[in-house]
Order: structure tokens, then C-alpha cells, then sequence
């Protein structure tokens, strides 16, 4: 929860971000194929790397 809201502070109300298609909802830029694929692995929090938002599939 600590992570959450150190995120939401630093992008506002928006913290998570979906991915699809390899698009972040938060600031409509395609993310990296090697992060896109990075996520399907479950096993840790990913941050798109323009807007700094967890991202999830």
C-alpha cells in the first residue's frame, strides 16, 4: 500500500494504469515489447516508463 500511494502523490488519482495492446491507459504511449512481456510473468510491480504508473494487464 506504501508503494500506492507514493505513486498516486507523485501522478495524481490515477496510480494504475491497464496495458493493452501493448498501450498504457495513463498516457497512451506503447511501452517497451520487453516490458510488455515482462508482465505477463505476475511477479512483481512494472511502471510504465513515460508516466511512472504501475501498470497491469
Amino acid at each position: 500500500m506504501n508503494i500506492y500511494l507514493k505513486v498516486r502523490q507523485r501522478v495524481g488519482n490515477l496510480a494504475v494504469a491497464s496495458v493493452s495492446n501493448a498501450v498504457c491507459s495513463g498516457c497512451n504511449m506503447n511501452i517497451p515489447a520487453q516490458l510488455y512481456n515482462e508482465l505477463h510473468r505476475f511477479d512483481s510491480l512494472r511502471y510504465c516508463p513515460f508516466c511512472r504508473r504501475i501498470i497491469i494487464i
